[in-house]
């Protein structure tokens, strides 16, 4: 960018450069044929005047050109300026939005994960549940299962203990019955 003024500086100075020189060269050979001059008609001095008013007005039209020329390459450097910051604008924005693109797509990703993860804590909690349940059932099974048995013993203490209390029913009868007798 910063070439681009400085060549188009260049060629600026180097036009106004020439045309002073064109100007100085033309002034020059007038002033030469001036001062060579020898009485001339009035024709030729018409002539020479029309000429010169020409060739003036001719750099003065190129003055004014180049005047346009600096006046354009001033706006188009303007506008290119300008195109340069909206550039920057635009791709400052496209990074922008490739940033949220790429957090848009991370998103279900880490949902997912997010959920994997909470299924996972659930299932934990639902396997130690489980696993607490059978563990209470187990010692419960294990109280029924004593109950069991000491109701068990308990019927046989109590079978045993009728049995012998029939059997001393029957000896206590056999006693009296011997008694009666007697």
């Amino acid at each position: 960018m910063e070439l681009c003024k400085e060549r188009q500086m260049l060629k600026e100075k180097e036009a106004k450069e020439k045309l002073e020189r064109s100007k100085a060269s033309h002034r020059a050979q007038l002033d030469e044929a001036l001062a060579e001059r020898v009485p001339s008609p009035p024709r030729e001095t018409e002539h020479l005047k029309s000429q010169l008013g020409k060739i003036s007005n001719k750099l003065q039209k190129a003055l004014k050109d180049l005047d346009l020329q600096t006046f354009i390459t001033q706006d188009l450097k303007v506008a290119l300026e300008q195109m340069k910051g909206e550039k920057e604008a635009l791709k400052k924005e496209v990074e922008t939005q490739k940033m949220v693109l790429r957090k848009e797509r991370q998103m279900p990703a880490v949902a997912k994960t997010n959920a994997e993860l909470e299924l996972e804590n659930y299932q934990e909690m639902e396997r130690a549940q489980v696993h607490k349940l059978q563990d209470e059932l187990s010692k419960m099974e294990e109280a029924l299962r004593k109950q069991e048995e000491g109701k068990t013993k308990l019927e046989r203490s109590q079978a045993s203990y009728r049995a012998q209390l029939e059997m001393q029913d029957q000896n206590n009868k056999n006693l009296v019955a011997a008694r009666e007798k007697v």
